[in-house]
């Protein structure tokens, strides 16, 4: 899914279905999740 504007001057927003995406894998892994192993 994918934020995209549309309509006159881009000002409606819709979400809508995208194949693909991009993934910054540094970002993600160091969000915290709590499934990291650690069992404190």
């Amino acid at each position: 899914m994918a934020l995209v504007w549309t309509g006159r001057g881009r000002a409606v927003p819709k979400v809508v279905p995208r194949r693909g995406s991009v993934v910054h894998r540094e970002l993600v892994e160091k969000v915290p999740s709590g499934f990291g192993g650690n069992d404190e």
